[in-house]
């Protein structure tokens, strides 16, 4: 069967309640461009996927088992999109091979183990006395997702602020921030990503508190949706937050 489909440009895999692996000739289909693995929760692993040289987008949702990120990662130099989003398994050390995906332009993150209080960041570590590298090589060490446009974090109760290293995402115009509902003051250092063009906040019931009217002057566009009082903050003329938000073009204010 696998073999009639080495033509196949997308592959969805979605509710597989038994499925624990995937067939290792996913990894063989050198055409794949899209890989979407859904709602499979007794999936642990994922074959190896260097040989998807083709691929554009990567998500995986809803894999409450699955404890690994696919091994290959490193070589698919094609991938732009990728989506890791309730997969609980997976550990913060585990994502350490994503800061080296320089190429991504979009990243969907979120909802892992509750037990963290921290919302966990793609990070890596080089050890000067094994890796010698150029100097546009250690620029692009020094700036993991260099090219990342749009990023949408998921959280959960436990966790009581955003990663700081996203201040440091120089192209990032559009920032989504679901699911919060531990954080009260959204941080200063938001105002550092200068390039930030559009701002969503949903579902986070108790976010008092935007960043200064400074640290939001080149917003274009702020949404904020389900975050009961941080909408009654932001009220027109009278809430106490609207001093901020004032010189935004476009705000929504939606129930």
């Amino acid at each position: 069967v696998w073999h009639n489909l080495r033509c196949i440009k997308e592959l969805c895999i979605s509710g597989c309640i038994s499925l624990s692996h995937l067939p290792k000739d996913v990894g063989g289909l050198a055409s794949l461009e899209i890989l979407r693995v859904m709602d499979c929760p007794n999936l642990v692993s994922i074959p190896d996927i260097h040989s998807l040289r083709s691929l554009v987008e990567l998500s995986l949702a809803g894999c409450n088992n699955l404890r690994s990120l696919p091994s290959g990662m490193e070589v698919c130099t094609s991938i732009r999109f990728f989506v890791l989003l309730g997969c609980p398994a997976i550990q913060p050390e585990d994502l350490h091979p994503l800061s080296r995906k320089i190429q991504l332009e979009g990243l969907v993150l979120g909802d892992f183990s509750h037990d963290l209080d921290y919302f966990p960041w793609p990070s890596y570590t080089i050890n000067p006395c094994r890796v010698t590298i150029t100097d546009n090589e250690n620029k692009e060490f020094q700036q993991p997702f260099a090219s990342l446009l749009s990023l949408i974090l998921s959280g959960w109760q436990a966790v009581t602020s955003l990663p700081e290293q996203i201040q440091h995402l120089s192209n990032l115009a559009f920032l989504t921030i679901h699911n919060f509902d531990g954080i009260v003051a959204l941080p200063e250092f938001l105002g550092s990503i200068h390039s930030l063009e559009e701002l969503d906040i949903e579902d986070c019931k108790n976010l008092l508190h935007l960043p200064s009217a400074e640290a939001m002057r080149h917003l274009r566009k702020l949404t904020i949706k389900e975050c009961p009082l941080l909408k009654d903050r932001c009220k027109e003329e009278i809430g106490q937050e609207w001093y901020k938000i004032a010189h935004i073009p476009e705000i929504q204010l939606l129930p």
